[in-house]
């Protein structure tokens, strides 16, 4: 074959046909699995007695890119999938575990106020609570706590009292604060029904 005139030799490239297979073969289809299992043309040529060259061509073919897109979306559709069931599961468990922890009479005993809070956080996250006028209304709030809650609060501010008033605090703001507290929940324990 000859060049055009005046074209150097390293710009003429002849090009040649894509490799078209005469007829598909399973063992081509080998091939893309093994290449989609990220091995190389080499590796694949090793494997089944092909040459890098002719891995190549395979892998380059229609057919081949198309058996690739498939693999390809079938392995995203069983990914995908596979995460969803583990997301359930992972929700399951965090479920599980939340009951633990708010069915927990031993932590309820131990720290209320600490589960109480928890319980709270919760009923945020799920959406049980909702306030969707929290900005405009005041920085008041309301707890519903049991009477033996209300003694323990009452017994501890009233022995925080006596401390600041043995100890002479140099601020009288932080006792008038305790008594002020003292005096909250006393009105709590006196209007609850």
């Amino acid at each position: 074959m000859s060049m055009p005139m005046g074209a150097k030799k390293s710009t003429y490239l002849r090009k040649s046909p894509k490799w078209v297979p005469k007829k598909w073969k399973p063992a081509y289809g080998t091939i893309v699995l093994l290449h989609v299992q990220a091995l190389s043309n080499k590796e694949i040529g090793d494997k089944l007695g092909y040459s890098e060259q002719q891995i190549s061509n395979i892998l380059n073919c229609s057919e081949a890119t198309k058996m690739k897109e498939k693999i390809a979306t079938k392995l995203e559709e069983e990914l995908l999938e596979q995460t969803n069931a583990d997301l359930k599961s992972i929700s399951r468990r965090a479920i599980h575990n939340i009951k633990q922890v708010i069915y927990s009479d031993d932590l309820l005993e131990k720290a209320p106020m600490a589960m109480f809070d928890r319980s709270a956080m919760f009923l945020k996250a799920v959406g049980t609570i909702k306030d969707p006028d929290a900005e405009k209304k005041s920085q008041q709030t309301n707890i519903l706590i049991g009477n033996d809650v209300i003694a323990n609060l009452i017994d501890g501010l009233t022995k925080a009292n006596r401390v600041a008033e043995r100890h002479a605090l140099p601020s009288s703001s932080s006792t008038a604060v305790v008594r002020k507290e003292n005096e909250i929940i006393q009105e709590v324990v006196d209007t609850k029904p």
